[in-house]
């Protein structure tokens, strides 16, 4: 499976860790549900998510007898405005997990997903701190911490990031 987009379902729970299972996840996109708990750490084991071979990445593609036609679109979040991706759709890596109950500390694996170019965790409840080595992420262009509300101790901390 390389798209999993569960957008907008009413889905309530915990992240289960079969999640972790789907290492050719390239879009995980789970926003506006209400689940809750930590991100798992495992979330590293997105390989497609940690190196992209350009050359070897296949497009997604169906066969119907002796024809091959590309037939998967997806609108899809980033920055804020649906786009609708067709033909580019295999290169694009994201997960979008805005608009959930999400607590806990943010994984710091998440910072080795090098080849991930769209990280929403906007309006979530998260402890600790962004994770110090979130530079790593090469390929990023649009991180989304937006109404993250960074609790500590007994106080809460507003945190709004954006570009």
């Amino acid at each position: 499976m390389k798209i999993l987009k569960l957008r907008s379902n009413n889905f309530h729970g915990l992240l289960p860790m079969e999640l972790c299972r789907l290492s050719l996840l390239q879009i995980v996109d789970l926003a506006y549900n209400n689940l809750f708990g930590n991100i798992p750490s495992c979330i590293n084991n997105f390989s497609s998510m940690v190196t992209v071979d350009y050359l070897e990445s296949s497009n997604i593609r169906y066969v119907a007898g002796d024809s091959i036609y590309f037939g998967e679109r997806a609108l899809l979040v980033r920055k804020g405005i649906e786009y609708q991706y067709s033909t580019i759709l295999n290169l694009v890596r994201l997960i979008d997990l805005s608009k959930n109950n999400f607590s806990g500390e943010i994984p710091r694996e998440v910072t080795s997903l090098a080849a991930l170019q769209s990280l929403n965790l906007s309006h979530n409840s998260f402890t600790g701190r962004i994770p110090k080595n979130i530079g790593a992420m090469k390929e990023i262009d649009s991180i989304d911490f937006q109404q993250i509300n960074f609790l500590k101790k007994s106080h809460i901390v507003y945190q709004t990031c954006r570009f």
